[in-house]
């Protein structure tokens, strides 16, 4: 189980930040994540977070656009019906692999992450924390994964999440 963290920032990296992505470095810290925007190197950390509305999205539209976001290490989809996990993690390339949420029914969530930059230690789903339910069940759990960073050595956890946005009840429970 991923130990908790505090936020941490990243130096010379370029990050994508949004609510639906959030990254903890395991060493190296500071006391908050910040956006760097910076010129990709060869120690840049590249993030894409993306709701993909299911319901709503034409995933071949999807994954050609993916496909052209070459510059992203990691991908964090939300919202990605079953059915479209390989297209997705296809259109990033052979060099890529992922790791997809059980719960969700046809709402599911994606990581897709380049296996030549980063080896996967472990991969969760998270029903609960503590006392606090993140899940009962008909809800997507947040997935996360913690890597190695093959060129730096240091892991980092990478979570998605997309949290019963259609359930207000739940979110105040």
């Amino acid at each position: 189980m991923f130990e908790m963290i505090s936020r941490e920032m990243i130096l010379n990296s370029r990050l994508i930040w949004t609510m639906s992505c959030l990254i903890y470095m395991s060493i190296g810290c500071k006391s908050e994540i910040k956006t760097v925007d910076s010129t990709k190197n060869e120690n840049s950390l590249s993030i894409l977070a993306w709701n993909v509305e299911s319901g709503g999205a034409d995933p071949k539209v999807i994954a050609e656009r993916l496909a052209r976001l070459d510059e992203f290490d990691i991908v964090c989809l939300s919202e990605v019906h079953p059915n479209d996990f390989i297209t997705y993690q296809n259109s990033r390339g052979p060099d890529f692999d992922t790791v997809t949420s059980q719960s969700g029914n046809e709402d599911r969530l994606q990581i897709i992450y380049n296996v030549k930059r980063f080896e996967l230690l472990e991969k969760m789903e998270l029903s609960r924390h503590g006392d606090y339910i993140l899940n009962n069940g008909g809800q997507r759990s947040p997935t996360a994964v913690r890597l190695k960073d093959r060129i730096s050595g240091k892991s980092l956890i990478v979570m998605v999440n997309h949290l019963a946005r259609g359930n207000a009840e739940f979110r105040r429970t």
